[in-house]
């Protein structure tokens, strides 16, 4: 009999065996990825503004066209709470239901996802339907994709001829710029933004009047660059600077996409490889440096000069920082401090010093400051000359730049007036300035972040407090009011998994239940299952796991990397799903350099912030309390160890995240507990014996031991084959503990040992120290 059809045989003699048997007792969840209280710290819409701006079940909803003035109108009067709405553009239907979830769950029902395809608003509305009663109606908008022939347009958006970046900003900023025109506050976000706090309490009157003041907020980028993935726009005139921001920066694009020829001339690189770079958050820049100039800037266009020595002399610039330091107007920055009431609740929420939280505390606040612009009309005033940019458009505007000028005249509202025509000059100069803010940095930060970190407390991003663990809501001690809204961007670790995805799921912002829904069940959760990333679902026949306490903090990384060698031979010779292991969060190697000289019984307990930890790119903590932190190596982000992708046709091992098979823990104790009843003790699982003799079978020393065993497999098979036999009848996918550390099972039978090779050889984690130096830098 081969390898396989002996496990097969086995695996079907479980499942038609009937017992009561469980092995490891597992603390029970005290807030488990399906439970009330979870979702309930998520819903923070009332924690501050007295529920002003809950929006769940008050909606009408809309899902449909928006394409034309009365049908976007219809759209927005559905979804608008208080005059206030969220807009989101996304492709991807797992994405687009988990930013829905996010919000709706916080209790922001008012935001509308933008599509091309139709199709993408009815399967959303399918994947949320379960919770329509709580949130309200879906929201979900769709430009028309095709002609009044039938023909596609060439991009899907009917305003682009050619790509210039991802059509999904454009479809944001389109409609974000027609929202605020129609007299509507917009917070325009990407899918991998998210809510923490009460967003609206920071910004508004009169819990803030200074803020409620500025007309626009934006993610920074660097000290004078933003980031458009995080946007807030309030109280704007439809004919005002911050309505020409939002019109011109797609407007700029579409002229482009339609005839570049004059971009051509002045960046003849581009023209040579007959490109456009045309980020969203450049264009957004270039119109921001446009106000605060109060004349037309074009700092897009360095990024598509590039190199071109030619072209920089042309500009009368050595090169790109001449050039964009100066149309960048820097000088017109301002930071402004503002007094907060000592002892209020917002003295408690404005930090300067995120993330360290306990210095905030230590130091109330009683003052905050503002990185902030004032926004004028611009207008050309006669003149374009070649050293700020030239005029990089052709003169004559095509059908596609006429039809897309047409859309915002057709809303019939005071539009802003047109820089480019000489008789509106009096106009500009005369519209009423607004006022913008920049946060997460300030005038005297070279580049980045630093600290203090101004306006973080209103909206910040992955690098500066969520892998510090202020994103954890459910972690979050009762009162904690530090953060508004996050960002998964910057410094994320090295994967080929979506390491957004990665860091949602372990911060808590990841809906299991809404995943279900979208990859059509429960048990298709995980990569492994799902097949994603380009591999082949399958089934979780068994899983294999190290019992909790079988890792030792004393463990090397070299010791740490054999130990999952060893799970991996044994997860093939049993043919079960490998559970990678965390990390305990006390061990040496993820702690940073200056705690590491700390003795381990001395190093103080997790708490947040988590400063003691290497969360830059060692780690990631989860877990349902703080007592029960888990540390997540962010070795396994890396398709190959998780799924079966049969590269070169090779047959691979699968594996599960650690947050994922603590996930399928919380289910199946959850599953157990509606069979047993909620007073049952509940143990899950069945303790693997790796021999019938020896070390590997001899009692373990108090509080476990490092001792990485050698395993025989004939024994192995000898040991358990009756408990394989006879157990897990019970639990939906049956568990295999490991009370103690595998280096290496010997005797393999030959196409076992060939698959783990295989498995090794694409798996970084299996391979860890025979990675090039830097590769293995960060993690």
């Amino acid at each position: 009999m081969t390898h396989q059809v002996f496990i097969h045989a086995l695996l079907s003699a479980a499942l038609l065996l009937c017992s009561a048997s469980y092995g490891l007792a597992v603390t029970p969840d005290k807030q488990h990825h399906g439970s009330a209280h979870y979702y309930h710290a998520h819903r923070v819409c009332d924690k501050r503004t007295g529920g002003k701006y809950c929006s769940s079940g008050k909606l009408k909803g809309y899902v449909g066209p928006i394409d034309t003035a009365a049908q976007i109108k219809e759209a927005l009067a559905a979804t608008a709470h208080e005059k206030e709405l969220i807009v989101f553009s996304e492709s991807r239907l797992g994405e687009a239901a988990q930013t829905f979830a996010r919000f709706r769950n916080a209790g922001y029902s008012h935001i509308i996802g933008v599509t091309l395809e139709a199709e993408l608003c009815s399967r959303l509305n399918h994947v949320l339907l379960p919770w329509a009663k709580p949130h309200g109606p879906l929201s979900c908008g769709t430009y028309r994709s095709h002609d009044e022939k039938g023909n596609r347009y060439p991009l899907g958006f009917e305003y682009l001829i050619r790509g210039i970046g991802y059509v999904g900003w454009w479809l944001k900023w389109f409609t974000t710029a027609r929202a605020v025109m129609l007299g509507y506050n917009v917070m325009a976000v990407d899918s991998d933004s998210l809510i923490v706090d009460d967003f609206y309490w920071r910004v508004k009157e009169p819990w803030n009047p200074h803020l409620a003041k500025y007309n626009m907020f934006t993610q920074s980028e660097a000290s004078t660059v933003i980031n458009s993935g995080f946007t807030y726009v309030q109280n704007a005139a439809s004919n005002g600077p911050v309505a020409w921001m939002l019109y011109d920066m797609t407007h700029k694009i579409v002229r482009w996409s339609e005839d570049p020829s004059e971009l051509f001339k002045i960046a003849p690189e581009a023209g040579r490889i007959n490109a456009i770079w045309g980020d969203d958050q450049e264009s957004m820049s270039d119109t921001l440096f446009s106000c605060m100039c109060a004349k037309p800037r074009f700092f897009i266009l360095a990024y598509n000069v590039r190199d071109d020595k030619e072209a920089w002399k042309k500009l009368g610039a050595t090169g790109f920082g001449d050039y964009t330091g100066r149309i960048s107007c820097a000088e017109r920055w301002k930071s402004p401090s503002y007094p907060v009431a000592p002892g209020s609740d917002m003295a408690k929420a404005v930090c300067e010093y995120i993330p360290d939280v306990e210095r905030c505390n230590a130091q109330p606040a009683t003052n905050f400051s503002v990185q902030t612009a004032v926004l004028n009309m611009p207008h050309f005033g006669g003149e374009w000359p070649m050293n700020l940019g030239g005029y990089p458009f052709v003169k004559e505007p095509g059908p596609k730049v006429l039809a897309y000028r047409q859309a915002f005249k057709d809303l019939g509202v005071p539009l802003p007036p047109d820089p480019e025509d000489p008789t509106t000059l009096a106009a500009a100069q005369a519209t009423k300035t607004e006022l913008f803010a920049l946060m997460q940095t300030s005038l005297g930060s070279q580049y980045r972040f630093h600290n203090p970190n101004p306006m973080a407390w209103v909206q910040t991003n992955w690098d500066r407090t969520g892998r510090n663990g202020l994103w954890h809501l459910h972690l979050m001690p009762e009162g904690s009011i530090h953060l508004g809204a996050g960002h998964v961007h910057a410094g994320l670790f090295p994967g080929t998994i979506n390491p957004k995805t990665h860091v949602l799921m372990a911060g808590g912002h990841w809906d299991w239940r809404v995943h279900a829904r979208v990859v059509g069940s429960p048990d298709k959760v995980y990569y492994t299952t799902a097949g994603d990333s380009g591999g082949e679902g399958g089934d979780l026949r068994r899983v294999i796991a190290y019992a909790p306490g079988a890792i030792p903090a004393t463990l090397s990384k070299e010791q740490w990397v054999v130990a999952l060698q060893g799970l991996a031979q044994l997860g093939l010779a049993l043919g079960a799903t490998v559970a990678w292991p965390d990390v305990p969060c006390d061990t040496d190697w993820v702690q940073q350099p200056k705690f590491r000289s700390v003795p381990l019984a001395q190093r103080r307990p997790q708490k947040l912030p988590w400063l003691n930890l290497d969360t830059t790119f060692q780690v990631y903590p989860y877990g349902d309390s703080l007592e029960d932190l888990r540390c997540m190596w962010n070795g396994f982000s890396f398709n190959e160890c998780l799924v079966n992708r049969r590269l070169n046709g090779l047959d691979m091992g699968r594996g599960l995240l650690p947050v994922e098979f603590h996930h399928l823990l919380a289910r199946t104790r959850h599953e157990l507990a509606g069979v047993m009843g909620a007073e049952a003790e509940i143990k899950i699982g069945t303790t693997v014996k790796l021999a019938q003799s020896g070390p590997a079978a001899d009692p373990l020393p108090p509080g476990g031991s490092d001792q990485l065993h050698e395993v025989p497999y004939a024994g192995l098979m000898a040991a358990n084959a009756e408990s394989l036999l006879r157990s897990h009848a019970a639990e939906h996918v049956p568990i295999l503990w490991l009370d103690r550390l595998v280096g290496n099972v010997t005797g393999l039978p030959a196409d076992v040992a060939k698959v783990y090779d295989n498995w090794k050889s694409v798996c970084r984690a299996l391979h860890y120290f025979t990675l090039p130096p830097d590769q293995r830098r960060d993690w």
